[in-house]
């Protein structure tokens, strides 16, 4: 039997957002269901690290060395413990292990920034498509003034995909492994295992007219823990998740995860144009004075808190 539901109908349906009331305990009262898929959202996978970006030189120095307005984590050990799920600083604990190529990051935010810079400059950040532009209308993660001490900033808002039960009840799905993990097409090719903890049997039960044909989610249908569902309505389904949902997960390859600085205004490092900033002193004055800013020390610092979730 053919749905005619919308997807964006089907998912809602099957992924509601997980309804809160704190109470003056700081608790939360869960809404809670007989469905699997409306279960309390516990998030036992987030956590918070803090990051400190810093940047150091001259404008000539920036200009001379492009590296150095670029800054990474160290190494890739370095970036393990810092993503990894037991935290920073514990090497010998278990758990160590994480995929770089996926963080789930669930929000960022600026503390303590500080800029002796004499130009504002922007900051772009991996993972972060950022809501500020500029001159060049380029998009950045955040922008930080001359004289900028404590500024405090939300950089990247939650999802709202986080606030649905999906990536509680499956955190561990995401776009690498929807289509390899717990299922497997039959080598016919006109069906496919499907093991009852896919995300894919969690729409099929709260949406059963999507399924086609005589495909059932019957459990005394199920041999060896996995259903046997026709190809064209796995198709159909892992089309809608991947669509509505996985596409919108905030994975971020933290590989090489990094800091970029660049002036807001566009122009390099050390810049011809800054000469117009010293419009009432004569040319050889003009010269002087620009050289004394491209060789004047600047510092930015920026303190992040994270909240990331490795997969």
């Amino acid at each position: 039997m053919a749905s005619y539901a919308p997807p964006d109908a089907i998912v809602n349906n099957a992924f509601a957002p997980t309804q809160y009331a704190t109470s003056g305990a700081a608790q939360n009262n869960v809404e809670m269901s007989e469905l699997p898929m409306n279960e309390a959202s516990t998030s036992a996978y987030k956590r918070d690290r803090q990051m400190l970006i810093e940047f150091n030189g001259t404008p000539a120095h920036f200009a001379g060395v492009p590296s150095a307005a670029t800054w990474r984590i160290a190494n890739k050990n370095t970036a393990t413990y810092l993503f990894g799920v037991d935290g920073w600083g514990n090497q010998a604990a278990p758990g160590r292990a994480v995929d770089l190529e996926r963080v789930r990051f669930h929000h960022i935010n600026s503390h303590k920034t500080f800029s002796t810079m004499p130009w504002p400059v922007s900051i772009k950040l991996t993972g972060v498509k950022g809501n500020v532009y500029n001159k060049l209308g380029q998009r950045v993660a955040l922008t930080v003034f001359p004289g900028t001490n404590n500024n405090v900033e939300t950089i990247l808002k939650k999802s709202d995909i986080l606030d649905t039960t999906f990536t509680e009840v499956y955190p561990t799905y995401n776009a690498g492994n929807l289509r390899t993990e717990g299922i497997i097409k039959i080598p016919s090719g006109t069906a496919y295992m499907v093991s009852e903890g896919h995300p894919s049997i969690g729409i099929l039960k709260t949406n059963p007219e999507i399924l086609q044909g005589t495909d059932t989610i019957d459990t005394a249908s199920m041999r060896d823990g996995c259903y046997f569902i026709s190809t064209a309505t796995m198709d159909h389904v892992l089309s809608i998740v991947e669509n509505k949902i996985v596409s919108r997960l905030p994975d971020v390859n933290c590989t090489d995860f990094n800091a970029v600085m660049s002036r807001a205004d566009g122009l390099p490092f050390a810049s011809a144009q800054d000469l117009a900033l010293f419009t009432e002193l004569s040319s050889s004055n003009k010269t002087k004075a620009s050289q004394m800013v491209i060789a004047q020390p600047g510092m930015l610092c920026v303190e992040l808190s994270m909240g990331i979730e490795p997969v």
